[in-house]
């Protein structure tokens, strides 16, 4: 037997604003990122790991 084609796409394209919405939110995803690292929130995130690891291990 063969299938009927069934009309429908295997998936449908993103309206154009569903693109630049992606975009807007990719673009400030990476500005909070950004801040965050230019604020020194990267070396306190990097230090509470390293003290959850130390004691996970036992080292400290």
């Amino acid at each position: 037997m063969e299938k009927k084609p069934s009309g429908k796409k295997p998936y449908a394209p993103l309206p154009k604003y569903a693109a630049v919405l992606r975009i807007l939110l990719l673009c400030a995803g990476a500005a909070f990122v950004l801040a965050g690292i230019f604020c020194g929130e990267l070396r306190l995130l990097y230090m509470k790991a390293v003290f959850v690891c130390m004691e996970c291990i036992g080292l400290g």
